[in-house]
């Protein structure tokens, strides 16, 4: 997230290529849209609208600040792995 009009109830999404992807809040369920703040990490789905591309399906998938550790890659354990006991 890189530019949010909280009045205007829109902003932009900055892409990995550097793009500026505008949304609405109506592309984020129900009060989420209040959660949003600069550097919020998104995913969504885009499309083409009358004025350059928009994002139609937004969804928070890191907040800044929020001290939830990002998931693992999926590395499994080996099937005979077990704790050290101590």
């Amino acid at each position: 997230m890189i530019r949010l009009f909280r009045n205007g109830g829109y902003g932009f999404i900055n892409s990995l290529e550097g793009r500026e992807i505008y949304f609405h809040k109506n592309s984020l369920p129900a009060a989420e849209f209040n959660r949003l703040e600069i550097g919020t990490g998104v995913r969504w789905s885009e499309e083409q609208g009358e004025n350059g591309p928009q994002a139609t399906v937004v969804r928070i998938v890191d907040k800044p600040g929020s001290g939830i550790a990002k998931p693992k890659e999926n590395v499994l354990e080996p099937l005979d792995w077990k704790e050290n006991e101590m």
